[in-house]
């Protein structure tokens, strides 16, 4: 049998609902005050470690239940009925296909669209690595027709007869590059001391071309502020392995060359 409070407060919903609002509003106000209360009597007064623990303990568990609360009311509103086969709210014109029913165009589009819907769900930190991953796999894409686009260019020896063996001249006649070490590989960038004016230089270019025996081919890259871009076609040149000369080029480390833009590059110091 109920309380007999809870069958006064039933009776008075019933019978005054504007007297029940009156009372609800009393006993908020009531219950205010009593927390603010015991708020203070705790905040003020001197406890052992065995209070503690039990206010600590009361505390965490008004908040489980307010959890549990919170889940239960969660779990009712998504709740959904099992659908009915009768009223189903597409034709069934309209139903998906299945993957092996598709058409090559269909099958495409629908595997992209299920890899979109994977990459959305993975974590910030897996996208970004995804992410490196793509634009280092672009740019070895690019080197390697930087490398062939070199390798279909006319062969030309800019070089002149005053030109000693182990340097080579640019279209502009106004660097002098002398080489000297091992011949590097195809892909290696280079750092490339060079005279211009009667001035030393730093020049930045990757291998285009490296045979066995004879001059190698580079790409030259045009200095863009703190990056180095790609420079025209025409600016593919040779570089002699004679003698060395105190004037040298260095093969730079995987370590020293980070991707910045698109189809940029940037030689840290």
């Amino acid at each position: 049998m109920p309380h007999p409070s809870t069958l006064f407060r039933r009776k008075l919903k019933e019978g005054n609902p504007e007297k029940y609002q009156e009372y609800l509003l009393q006993q908020r106000e009531r219950d205010q005050k009593r927390r603010e209360k015991a708020k203070k009597e705790w905040e003020e007064g001197h406890h052992t470690r065995a209070q503690v623990e039990e206010h600590e303990a009361k505390k965490e568990a008004k908040r489980e239940r307010e959890r549990q609360r919170y889940e239960k009311k969660k779990k009712d509103c998504i709740r959904q009925t099992r659908r009915s086969i009768a009223k189903a709210s597409t034709p069934a014109t309209k139903e998906k296909k299945r993957p092996r029913d598709m058409s090559p165009n269909e099958l495409r589009a629908h595997k992209s669209n299920m890899r979109q819907k994977q990459r959305q769900n993975l974590s910030r930190q897996k996208k970004t690595a995804i992410r490196a991953k793509e634009r280092a796999k672009y740019h070895a894409k690019k080197v390697l027709q930087l490398q062939n686009m070199a390798a279909a260019l006319p062969d030309r020896d800019t070089a002149t007869a005053t030109t000693p063996a182990n340097t080579v001249r640019t279209r502009a006649n106004s660097t002098i590059i002398q080489a000297e070490t091992e011949k590097p590989r195809v892909g290696d960038y280079v750092k490339l001391k060079c005279i211009e004016k009667k001035n030393q230089k730093l020049v930045y270019a990757v291998v285009v071309d490296a045979p066995e025996t004879g001059d190698f081919s580079v790409r030259f890259l045009a200095e863009c502020g703190t990056a180095y871009a790609f420079a025209d076609k025409e600016d593919v040149g040779l570089i002699s392995t004679g003698p060395p000369d105190y004037y040298s080029w260095d093969i730079l480390k995987s370590s020293e060359v980070s991707f910045v833009n698109r189809g940029h590059y940037f030689f840290k110091k």
